[in-house]
């Protein structure tokens, strides 16, 4: 499903935006540029790998869509590692993802890469935080790891930074508890 998308140029926005800005082929006008707080706006970690890629593989495109696509597999392994905890089918759940056809971005266009990128730091947050709704041990350790993860999320994609209302909202709806009697404790 992705192959055919692996041969694909820069497209459309990706060819100013990336092939041809100096900001994404040399590491220092990339440091220049991202040291400072507005930075944060433009998604620093994805534009990190865009700048990595440039220095180990040149400009050809094809290394670009193959990282997007060995990334979705990753998710899409997370996802069948994660999806018993939630009462869903592993193989469903992983197909439905590795499927989608919203996914079309991940082969077709490099520009697809902070939402792989966010995904990926967000399911391996669930994969640890999951702890909490199996009942097990959530060690000071875990939520020091799940933080840096949301942090890396939020660099991302900004999108990302709901990820602790997202974890709130499992907690509360975790099995053999109510939300509404926890909710009533709380007030």
């Amino acid at each position: 499903m992705y192959l055919p998308g692996l041969h694909n140029p820069f497209l459309g926005v990706e060819i100013p935006g990336l092939q041809h800005s100096s900001v994404f082929r040399e590491l220092d006008t990339f440091a220049k540029q991202f040291g400072s707080f507005r930075a944060l706006l433009f998604k620093p970690l994805t534009m990190l790998t865009f700048t990595l890629q440039f220095e180990l593989f040149g400009a050809d495109p094809f290394s670009f869509h193959l990282f997007n696509v060995l990334l979705h597999l990753v998710n899409t392994g997370l996802i069948y590692l994660i999806a018993s905890s939630f009462g869903a089918s592993r193989w469903i759940a992983a197909g439905v993802f590795a499927l989608h056809p919203l996914q079309t971005s991940v082969g077709g266009l490099i520009y697809g890469r902070p939402y792989e990128l966010g995904t990926f730091f967000f399911l391996l947050s669930l994969f640890i935080a999951r702890r909490i709704f199996m009942g097990r041990e959530f060690t000071l350790k875990h939520g020091i790891l799940v933080s840096g993860l949301w942090c890396l999320m939020f660099l991302s994609k900004q999108v990302f930074v709901v990820f602790p209302a997202v974890v709130l909202w499992f907690w509360l709806c975790r099995p053999g508890v109510s939300p509404w009697h926890l909710l009533g404790q709380l007030f």
